[in-house]
């Protein structure tokens, strides 16, 4: 993992709760080990695609979780 993709996954990992910042380092960690780089995408919130130039397609995408909760209990009150 160079400097650029260690740069990329801290600015997501800061707003992550320690005890699952291990699991979301791992697993880019491994994306990273598989050949595809970790790309900021632009918008207000923090999320990364892990692309590979070559096939144009994304493997993986973290974001900050919160969202993800949140969105699981919108659809639990429906």
């Amino acid at each position: 993992m160079n400097e650029k993709h260690r740069s990329i996954l801290n600015e997501l990992l800061s707003t992550i709760d320690l005890k699952y910042s291990g699991v979301f380092l791992q697993l880019a960690e491994y994306a990273i080990s598989l050949g595809y780089n970790p790309v900021r995408n632009k918008t207000s919130d923090i999320t990364i695609d892990f692309r590979k130039n070559k096939f144009k397609r994304s493997i993986l995408k973290m974001e900050y979780f919160y969202l993800n909760f949140r969105y699981l209990e919108d659809y639990n009150e429906i």
